[in-house]
């Protein structure tokens, strides 16, 4: 909080350049959010507000100039009561929501077609040995290819388990697919770093709502773990709505 405090426009520029911040464009750095409205500081709790003039000053200037560009946040969405904010926060984090739940059932998919292929190609490599001492039942040839033989009964049970015929597969066909669910991984995950600031920076309008105003945006619930819960069990109806 005391570098928030204390830094001129030259360290923020800085700062901004070190996070990925350039002219032309905006670069997200994995797990930071360099969102305009950050959290009004609760001076009352800083030791270092209690005890230095100077500190205090500046700190607030700080509070002051979020809590302008907050109600500035307000005023641009047309937010005027709770209830429109709650719409507009739950929407946002509806959409984080939306964005993870679609990259994990995209992993999935990707995780099912490598472990397919990986279980094709364990048949195929130990098809032979497998076959031949079907044919012939050498005790000799099974222990010296017992990790062999093993592996091919794996890979065929796990097939015949999932309705796979192995000799159905084409590599250029498992190819495609592959690549068509990583494009689609790599657009989700460049859609939600914003929608994650966005959720961010929201989060943060509220507590300064909350602080400084005193207005509850969840009534009855505590911190702030409301919207959560409610947007979960949105989700949570939808899907079954879907099904």
């Amino acid at each position: 909080m005391e570098d928030n405090l204390t830094n001129n426009n030259q360290g923020k520029e800085k700062h901004q350049t070190a996070s990925g911040t350039h002219k032309g464009g905006k670069k997200y750095k994995k797990g930071s959010f360099m969102g305009e409205i950050r959290r009004i500081a609760d001076l009352s709790k800083n030791d270092k507000a209690q005890n230095s003039p100077g500190y205090r000053h500046v700190a607030e200037k700080n509070n002051l100039n979020m809590f302008v560009k907050t109600m500035n946040f307000m005023e641009k969405h047309d937010i005027e009561t709770p209830e429109k904010f709650r719409v507009f926060y739950e929407s946002r984090y509806n959409e984080v929501t939306r964005l993870n739940n679609e990259i994990h059932q995209t992993d999935l998919a990707m995780s099912e077609l490598s472990e397919r292929r990986y279980n094709i190609r364990k048949y195929f490599k130990y098809q032979k040995c497998h076959n031949v001492f079907a044919k012939y039942r050498n005790m000799n040839y099974y222990r010296e290819h017992e990790k062999e033989i093993q592996e091919f009964k794996l890979s065929k049970s796990w097939l015949e388990r999932n309705g796979i015929n192995p000799r159905e597969y084409k590599a250029q066909e498992y190819q495609d697919e592959y690549a068509r669910l990583k494009s689609r991984k790599d657009a989700l995950k460049e859609k939600l770093q914003p929608a994650k600031e966005q959720l961010y920076t929201a989060r943060n309008v509220m507590q300064n709502i909350e602080s400084v105003l005193g207005i509850k945006f969840y009534e009855g619930e505590e911190n702030q773990e409301a919207p959560e819960k409610n947007v979960q069990e949105n989700v949570h109806q939808n899907n079954q709505k879907e099904r």
